[in-house]
């Protein structure tokens, strides 16, 4: 559930693994295991992961519940082209504000 989550956060904000990589201060091959299953970040890197992709480590880790409608929104917008990824973050950017839902809570 994290490397899948960790692939999608990054897709949408529309990073390379390289530059993730680079924000959060691990090697590119150290990133793409993350993202490929092979390893697991420490807890500090989990942190820095959060906090540039602006969600939170329970959210990274699975620990908040998703229900099969919002497993079928991550699997649509997982095959997304590239190219939609922008539009798709300021969307759901304007829908925060628009419905004032600020860190995960309405206001």
């Amino acid at each position: 559930m994290f490397s899948e989550r960790l692939r999608f956060l990054r897709e949408t904000t529309g990073l390379s693994q390289i530059e993730l990589a680079k924000k959060i201060g691990v090697a590119a091959s150290t990133y793409r295991n993350y993202e490929n299953t092979s390893r697991e970040p420490n807890y500090d890197t989990l942190v820095k992961i959060a906090s540039v992709l602006e969600v939170s480590t329970d959210f990274l880790l699975g620990a908040q519940q998703s229900e099969a409608q919002n497993d079928r929104l991550m699997l649509a917008i997982s095959q997304l082209p590239k190219e939609a990824m922008p539009y798709l973050y300021d969307y759901v950017n304007y829908l925060g504000f628009k419905y004032r839902i600020i860190d995960g809570k309405k206001k």
